[in-house]
């Protein structure tokens, strides 16, 4: 997940309306979902092989005040968002903006794939809700998004509903949609969460491998070939400076994600 360091405003989102559309704004030329007094727009962040070229795109929700066009922290607007009754139906219509967005960004290619942060209660979601996965089929079907270039990533939050959860990766699995762990090495990112699922991406949170690498470089190398020996993508997140580049790569690390190489982009859509 990207850490753009940004001077968010702190606010407490209060959803009130019944429905939300993901509209075309014609002065800012991109696609918008409003709730209320915020508004949501998507920004990319491009995940580059050791050449640079990008094999796939994070979907990160910019959010601002409608009126005022001020930034909103989204760490504390979905921290809130969980508290709302509404926030499933707020969280569908934001994956909604984001597969719009990038399908018709300069960023989309047959080859390259949408990555989105979804937590584990999505997960058990899918689980209990048997007509969700379908309804996510069909807006991405209608966003034109094949379900095979979408990569869902698990965030580090923990879940006491294990069982739930891993039934609900496996709905999506089944459904030919990569899975990937995000910021490996922070909260519930770990082992154990790496041994029950088996995802097809790892990636590899800034912190720990800046700590790795500076207290225990032989313990990243070992993580990152096991990934390697069981056919797992490994990416590494945060990556700013080219040394850092340079070691990972040393690693084995072929995939990276950070501002040396790409910052996190609202795009502009003509036509």
């Amino acid at each position: 997940m990207s850490c753009e360091k940004l001077n968010f405003s702190v606010i407490q989102p209060e959803i009130s309306q019944s429905s939300f559309d993901v509209e075309f704004d014609q002065t800012q030329k991109t696609f918008t979902v409003c709730f209320g007094e915020y508004s949501v727009r998507s920004a990319f962040q491009a995940i580059v092989d050791v050449m640079n070229k990008p094999m796939g795109f994070e979907a990160l929700a910019r959010i601002t005040l409608t009126h005022s066009c001020q930034p909103v922290s989204p760490y504390m607007f979905f921290k809130h968002l969980r508290q709302q009754e509404k926030a499933n139906q707020v969280l569908f219509k934001i994956i909604e903006c984001h597969a719009k967005s990038f399908r018709h960004s300069p960023f989309f290619s047959p080859d390259v794939k949408l990555f989105i942060n979804l937590s584990p209660n999505f997960f058990v979601m899918l689980h209990q809700v048997p007509g969700l996965i379908t309804a996510i089929k069909k807006m991405l079907s209608e966003a034109e998004i094949p379900l095979e270039n979408v990569v869902g990533e698990l965030t580090e939050c923990c879940c006491k509903q294990t069982k739930q959860l891993s039934k609900g990766l496996s709905v999506m699995k089944a459904e030919n949609i990569w899975l990937a762990i995000d910021d490996f090495g922070e909260k519930c990112s770990n082992m154990p969460r790496y041994g029950s699922f088996r995802p097809n991406i790892v990636k590899i949170s800034r912190k720990f491998y800046l700590s790795t690498l500076r207290d225990n470089p032989e313990k990243l190398i070992s993580i990152i070939d096991g990934f390697k020996a069981d056919g797992v993508h490994v990416v590494v997140e945060g990556v700013e400076e080219p040394e850092d580049f340079k070691l990972l790569t040393q690693m084995g690390v072929e995939l990276f994600q950070g501002f040396h190489f790409h910052r996190p982009e609202v795009v502009t859509i003509n036509g």
